[in-house]
């Protein structure tokens, strides 16, 4: 592969790269500004100042508990990839170790 391919490979890499993330870095930033700072035209890339009140209200609010259901969905989670682990691990033994017809026709 020549240099030229390899740079122009490289600078579609960084370009899609820049398009993917760009709208996640601009809504972390944009939680961090004041509800008038995000919504001010033109915007403004940096928050002045740093605000960290939706974070606040969203993580302390009694009638949303967000912090229970994220722990809920992670212990679910949890247990369904370990579940699927124990399962396909036995069924991957048995389909080793018997005999079946067919079962030479994947090692071709």
């Amino acid at each position: 592969m020549t240099t030229l391919r390899r740079a122009g490979r490289y600078a579609a890499l960084v370009l899609l790269t820049l398009v993917f993330v760009t709208p996640l870095v601009w809504m972390l930033l944009t939680s961090l500004k004041t509800y008038g700072d995000a919504q001010r035209i033109p915007p403004s890339w940096l928050p002045n100042p740093f605000a960290t009140y939706g974070f606040d209200r969203i993580l302390h609010n009694d009638a949303n508990p967000v912090l229970r259901w994220f722990a809920n969905s992670m212990l679910a989670a949890t247990l369904h990839a370990l579940l699927v682990l124990v399962t396909a691990s036995m069924a991957a033994y048995a389909l080793a170790r018997l005999r079946f017809r067919g079962r030479a026709l994947g090692s071709r």
